[in-house]
């Protein structure tokens, strides 16, 4: 699980002490590709109150609190060969808990990133990366549905995207994850597909991000977020207060191969 990123990191720090010239520094402020806001597996601080139309998980409530608790550790920028470049290190842990059943665990997914950025132009990134996805169902849980049983899912996957800013306000991603290893049964195939539209001006934004694989025939799983938000410039933080509008696989990689309808409210923080 962190070989990757560890590896992925040490070869990184290697060539821009070799090529930057001197041209780097640690732990840089801002993204060169930013995690989409709308991605629900984005390593951000939240907390949101949903509520799900259809949710197929067995014996679950239909309105849930969702924490997250994640953040994104940008460690270096480079200038090599004439490109600024940047690795970012992110990690985050989410679970869903029943608010109407002691607040029950009904499960978790842990996720863990690794990209390095390049920046083409003022308008164009890459990105290339990996990332290991874990989950499991709460204790709670499977002691209240003694039937049910912990499949204990991971994913791990190599990552490449593409980020376009058509104006400072309008930016759009693409991304393809090819699976390298998994224990998930219900997997089909081995490419994750995923692309997103944001709009920010000033204090407001507009989000939508569309994720498929072979799992579910490549039926995109969309999500729409939009609301109101604070950037420090200072503290490189973000703060966003809003809505959700979702629809897909089930957002707990234990349950991922049903799907469910939602609408959720909450703030979100990217540390």
């Amino acid at each position: 699980m962190l070989a990757q990123p560890l590896i992925i990191s040490l070869l990184y720090s290697l060539l821009a002490l070799n090529y930057s010239g001197g041209d780097f520094n640690y732990l840089p402020k801002g993204q060169l590709f930013p995690h989409g806001i709308a991605d629900t597996n984005n390593p951000t601080t939240s907390l949101s109150l949903q509520a799900t139309h259809d949710s197929n998980i067995p014996h679950a409530e239909r309105v849930r609190l969702v924490t997250k608790l994640g953040t994104t550790l940008k460690l270096i920028k480079a200038k090599m060969w004439g490109k600024t470049t940047q690795l970012d290190l992110g990690a985050m842990m989410k679970q869903q808990t029943d608010t109407f059943k002691s607040f029950d665990l009904i499960g978790w997914d842990g996720i863990i990133r690794s990209n390095i950025s390049i920046k083409w132009s003022d308008k164009l990134s890459y990105k290339f990366g990996f990332q290991h996805r874990s989950a499991h169902r709460g204790d709670e849980y499977l002691i209240n549905n003694k039937e049910l049983i912990r499949k204990n899912f991971t994913r791990d996957e190599n990552l490449i995207g593409v980020s376009y800013r058509f104006t400072p306000e309008i930016r759009s991603y693409f991304e393809v994850g090819h699976r390298v290893t998994t224990n998930d049964f219900n997997d089909a195939g081995p490419l994750r597909y995923q692309t997103g539209l944001e709009f920010e001006r000033g204090k407001y934004y507009v989000a939508v991000d569309l994720e498929s694989e072979a799992t579910h025939d490549y039926t995109p799983a969309t999500n729409f977020q939009m609301g109101l938000q604070h950037k420090d410039l200072d503290t490189d933080k973000i703060y966003r207060a809003g809505f959700e509008i979702y629809s897909g696989q089930v957002r707990l990689a234990e349950f991922s191969e049903t799907r469910e309808h939602l609408v959720a409210i909450g703030i979100w923080i990217d540390l």
